[in-house]
């Protein structure tokens, strides 16, 4: 689907626009803006068809209305309907993998302003959704990078995690650095200029060394660094789902060796679970670049080392883990492998020795 077309989708999908407001939003006629919704929807629903999913214009309508932001008009859904209802009837297991799809749609756009496209590949007895993002991080790099992923895992609601990009709309977050990092200090100040004009800077950003209690037991804590220059880090390193040791990191059952291996994931603060961590961190200092090169966002996790960093292809292809957290105890978040995707065949080759079975 080309832009042309994915702008009409959120317009008329997830703000409720009339063919009208779609036209003057668009600067085009009111009848070329039907055309656009219309040959959209079409698309999608082709999309589906191809990967065996036969879904009719009507039920992915259905779909957006329920999972969007806001429901579409019931005039302009009636108008597309009646243009673009060709599929037959979908089934409602069928539907549910669709819901779930555009609720990563709606999540994503209320987090990035940015157009999420979805795609449902319905295989035995697993669920495929593709994602495509401009997600917001904390590095020092570009901090609006689009970026794509494949999430691959057993049919659990549990896989349609956000949980990077939801931590970011928590309030009242504090973003940690170690003590004399002035780098990572001025990043913290234009981040926050640029996305999080709500923060008052100098109540927002501090020092490892600045961090108080009253902080760890009330706020959502960033932190960006390592355990070995990071003291709170330090401090709560072998407490995290994902635990980093001197020459290494620990993910469930695998542990990535290395000592320029790092992730990126939120999960409870041990030390107040009903608070959040987002950690931007790596074994060593040194590793410490370009965090926001990585692909994250729509995901709880991602694990990375330097040779990711030069694998080439789609940037969410440079990993050596990634996935969503098993949540079931909300106060101890744990890795589970069957929400786990693994990078591409060659890029697991190439780093068959970092990656290896505890």
């Amino acid at each position: 689907m080309g832009k042309a077309d994915r702008n009409a989708v959120v317009l008329g999908f997830f703000q409720n626009k009339s063919a009208r407001e779609i036209a003057a939003a668009l600067n085009i006629h009111e009848s070329a803006a039907q055309k656009r919704l219309n040959r959209a929807v079409e698309k999608l629903r082709a999309h589906f068809l191809k990967r065996g999913v036969a879904v009719s214009a009507g039920a992915l309508i259905g779909a957006l209305s329920v999972n969007s932001v806001q429901g579409v008009p019931a005039h302009l859904a009636a108008s597309i309907m009646a243009v673009s209802a060709k599929g037959t009837a979908v089934s409602s297991s069928t539907l549910t993998l669709i819901k779930g799809a555009l609720k990563i749609m709606a999540w994503t756009k209320a987090k990035t302003a940015a157009v999420a496209v979805a795609t449902v590949i319905v295989a035995t007895g697993t669920t495929t959704v593709m994602i495509k993002t401009g997600a917001f991080g904390i590095g020092r790099g570009n901090a609006n990078r689009p970026a794509e992923t494949m999430v691959k895992a057993k049919q659990s609601p549990r896989i349609f995690s956000n949980g990077i990009n939801k931590a970011h709309d928590i309030p009242n977050a504090i973003y940690t650095y170690p003590d004399g990092d002035e780098t990572t200090h001025r990043y913290f100040e234009a981040v926050l200029k640029r996305f999080r004009k709500d923060l008052d800077a100098a109540r927002a950003i501090k020092s490892d060394r600045e961090l108080t209690e009253t902080d760890i037991q009330t706020r959502t804590i960033y932190i960006y660094g390592s355990p070995e220059n990071h003291s709170f880090f330090q401090r709560v390193r072998d407490q995290l789902p994902i635990v980093f040791e001197d020459d290494g990191i620990v993910v469930g059952n695998k542990k990535c060796r290395g000592r320029d291996v790092g992730a990126i994931f939120v999960c409870p603060n041990p030390l107040s679970p009903e608070h959040r961590l987002v950690i931007y961190g790596t074994v060593s200092p040194e590793a410490l670049n370009d965090m926001n090169s990585i692909f994250h966002g729509p995901t709880d996790y991602v694990v990375f080392n330097n040779v990711t960093r030069q694998f080439g292809g789609e940037a969410s292809d440079q990993f050596l883990l990634l996935g969503a957290f098993d949540k079931s105890d909300p106060a101890h978040w744990r890795v589970d492998e069957t929400l786990q995707l693994l990078p591409p065949k060659d890029l697991q080759r190439a780093t068959a020795r970092v990656v290896v079975d505890r």
